[in-house]
């Protein structure tokens, strides 16, 4: 398909837009394919026009966009000039994907026409004009340690007693060992994770006891049998500036590089 060049019309329409926003000038509407008259009557085509007040003054200023994919030449420089100076007030952009011949730019300096770098980020665009990389991409990746399940514990209790059948809950249940003190529930988070695997161990308590609901029953130990199971491995989460980056401004006259993000902040490069 024929490039008509309106795509990045668009695309350069929207970003003028998102810096006129940022400046607090959110009245003002950039518009794209806009039509004005010359001081003859003849009407002349301008890629992208916005216009506002300031104190009385009415500042006119249009951007001639072009979609090439070699660095703009002189003359596309000279066209553009004489056809802004048929329009009085009217300032003037160029903008382009990738650059100016020298030439061109000696032109449009002298002329004080702007003249622009507006395109999407590529990778190489995140480094500072003193060779800094920038923070582009964020990789989280992540393992989840899933908590053991006990199937079997089974206190050994020495003294007589008629409550050898009970039900409670793993933070009523206490494990005692002289004056050591822990509940069920929180021998099962110091389990060892990640095995894959059924353990079973036969535990052995000093002076122990085995508390339930507040009673103690005297214990020699206890039997455990828990479900230690895989880890699992998380998808990566990739987090990518650049997907969230509007476009990479240059600005070859001022000899200043910028990033544009799609919620209207600036990365300055340089």
């Amino acid at each position: 398909m024929k490039n008509t060049g309106k795509e990045y019309e668009l695309f350069v329409r929207d970003v003028q837009q998102i810096l006129l926003n940022m400046e607090g000038r959110e009245t003002v509407t950039v518009e794209q394919n806009k039509i004005l008259h010359d001081r003859m009557g003849n009407k002349r085509q301008f890629d992208v026009y916005w216009e506002f007040r300031v104190g009385g003054h009415l500042y006119k200023n249009v951007i001639e966009c072009k979609d090439y994919s070699s660095p703009i030449s002189i003359d596309k420089i000279d066209a553009f000039v004489s056809k802004i100076l048929d329009i009085p007030g009217l300032k003037g952009i160029f903008a382009t994907k990738v650059g100016y011949q020298q030439g061109a730019k000696n032109k449009a300096e002298y002329n004080n026409i702007g003249l622009f770098t507006i395109r999407e980020p590529q990778n190489d665009d995140w480094t500072l004009d003193d060779g800094t990389p920038l923070l582009r991409e964020i990789n989280i990746q992540g393992t989840a340690h899933l908590p053991c399940r006990i199937i079997n514990f089974i206190p050994k209790i020495t003294e007589k007693t008629d409550e050898l059948q009970f039900s409670a809950l793993t933070n009523e249940i206490f494990i005692i060992e002289n004056d050591k003190k822990i509940s069920l529930y929180d021998l099962i988070e110091s389990l060892p994770r990640g095995l894959d695997k059924i353990v079973s161990e036969d535990i052995s308590l000093e002076n122990g006891f085995i508390e339930i609901k507040g009673k103690r029953l005297k214990s020699s130990g206890y039997y455990l049998e828990y479900q230690s199971f895989k880890d699992l491995i998380m998808p990566p989460i990739i987090i990518d500036s650049q997907e969230h980056t509007k476009a990479y401004i240059e600005d070859h006259i001022e000899k200043k590089r910028q990033l544009l993000k799609n919620d209207g902040s600036i990365v300055d490069l340089g």
